[in-house]
């Protein structure tokens, strides 16, 4: 965005400082702009990895009070592994994607 402002918006004639002033504008009218599109329409693949650690954390966090509870409830510790499970590998698919949109970029 930053560059199409640059590159279609005339520099004119005047004083030295006239233009690299008005360069400065346009770069941060262009990141202003583009800041505002990140904040409008969040990224659907990190939104969605935010939520699979969360429904894993939540599976995780009601197994550990069921242990702790004392209660021997083995149908209930076999749905929470499974949520946990499930939620982990949407979280590893979400997070192969965002890698492939090149989101996340390895070091």
């Amino acid at each position: 965005m930053t560059l199409v402002i640059v590159v279609l918006i005339p520099a004119g004639d005047g004083p030295y400082f006239q233009r690299p002033v008005h360069r400065v504008l346009e770069i941060l009218i262009g990141a202003a702009s583009a800041f505002v599109v990140a904040v409008l329409f969040p990224n659907r693949v990190l939104t969605n990895a935010h939520q699979c650690v969360a429904d894993t954390l939540r599976s995780l966090g009601q197994l550990v009070g069921l242990h702790l509870s004392g209660q021997d409830d083995a149908a209930r510790t076999m749905q929470l592994e499974s949520q946990s499970t499930q939620s982990q590998k949407a979280l590893d698919d979400a997070l192969q994607e965002a890698q492939r949109e090149h989101i996340i970029v390895p070091l």
